[in-house]
């Protein structure tokens, strides 16, 4: 990971992100998302205005009592390291020895209202589904604790229908 500052000790890489934001490497040093060892949070950096919608998305949810609470993480605000921001949310893997994640983009449109014709256009081809399906897998990671033999003939099975 490479920053402007130094982090902590207790700061740590997160070792199971699956996918997310990025700020634009030409323009800051890329930070990704970090686990503070200490409290167990979850640290996502705020650096860019989608940051800054997604912290206000999680502390709405906190605070109007939203049924999307049992779907999330819990939220606990924000805080500074060195000079960026982060959300800290609950690690909702805290305590489970093997667990298997997923990575779900929920909407039909995953473009940022300020983007341009051209980011539009590519967001779009990129997964053309997601309009119809209101979702995108953007990551997965199955851990196996036991033997299953039919997992590679299924994984073979699926086939996209019109």
């Amino acid at each position: 990971m490479s920053s402007s500052f130094q982090l902590p000790s207790h700061i740590v890489p997160l070792d199971h992100q699956l996918a997310g934001h990025f700020p634009d490497k030409n323009k800051i040093n890329v930070i990704e998302m970090l686990k503070d060892t200490k409290s167990g949070y979850i640290l996502k950096a705020i650096v860019d205005s989608r940051g800054m919608r997604e912290h206000i998305f999680y502390q709405t949810v906190r605070n109007t009592n939203s049924k999307l609470q049992q779907f999330v993480p819990q939220y606990f605000g924000l805080t500074k390291i060195g000079d960026v921001l982060f959300i800290r949310l609950a690690d909702i893997t805290e305590g489970l020895d093997a667990f298997s994640n997923m990575d779900v983009k929920v909407g039909a449109i995953t473009y940022d209202p300020e983007a341009d014709s051209e980011k539009i256009k590519k967001e779009i081809n990129k997964y053309q589904w997601m309009s119809i399906l209101g979702f995108r897998v953007c990551g997965l990671r199955v851990e196996l604790t036991y033997s299953c033999s039919h997992t590679k003939q299924w994984l073979g099975d699926l086939k996209q229908t019109h």
